[in-house]
């Protein structure tokens, strides 16, 4: 991406967070600001707490999805 002129930020590993590689999991980030999302998986709550204040320093604009909102990845079977 950074090939290709992209500003690129790399955040710190993660250990506690094996599966938070793509930070649109808990941050959906647009050119103007960010929507921290409210993980549904218990094991990645606090994928947002770590990431908030990188994205408050990039961005003016960052929002909270409210509680009791959540952001998951689970699909209810029918």
């Amino acid at each position: 991406m950074c090939n290709a002129g992209a500003d690129v930020t790399v955040f710190r590993l993660l250990k506690l967070f094996p599966g938070s590689i793509f930070v649109e999991r808990p941050a959906v980030v647009f050119t103007g600001g960010a929507i921290l999302l409210r993980p549904g998986t218990p094991s990645r709550v606090n994928e947002t707490t770590e990431i908030a204040p990188i994205l408050r320093e990039i961005f003016e604009t960052v929002l909270d999805l409210p509680a009791p909102g959540l952001a998951t990845e689970t699909v209810e079977k029918r």
